[in-house]
């Protein structure tokens, strides 16, 4: 005897095989665009073209999307933040803004954690 799902198909249904297609191929996992960097990898490709313009992203750093657009991936719409930052940024909920004005709202969220930091260090 077996389960009640014995001899049936479980799971969810893959329409392609995304290993089988060649380097530098692109696709989009949730809502992000991904490059097949090589064999079985495949890297977001906003930090793909990030690294390649201006080196790896430093330990505890993040890329964010100053238009809030995930698919728009030109230079110009990515910012380099720390996570502490983000983690400022989204408490604050500074990214609820128009798409205008979210460059200057990550802007306020860097500088609230610069005079976070700075009070720390002046209070130690």
């Amino acid at each position: 005897m077996g389960g009640w799902n014995r001899g049936k198909k479980t799971g969810p249904r893959k329409k392609e095989n995304r290993n089988s297609l060649p380097l530098f191929s692109e696709t989009v996992f949730r809502d992000v665009v991904h490059v097949k960097t090589k064999r079985g990898h495949w890297e977001p490709k906003h930090r793909f073209i990030w690294e390649k313009e201006n080196g790896p992203i430093p330990r505890n750093y993040v890329l964010i999307f100053k238009d809030g657009d995930k698919r728009n991936i030109d230079l110009e719409n990515l910012m380099l933040v720390s996570r502490r930052e983000l983690a400022i940024i989204n408490k604050k909920k500074l990214l609820d803004v128009a798409s205008v004005y979210r460059e200057t709202a990550v802007l306020t969220g860097k500088l609230m954690a610069k005079t976070a930091e700075l009070e720390r260090d002046k209070n130690v």
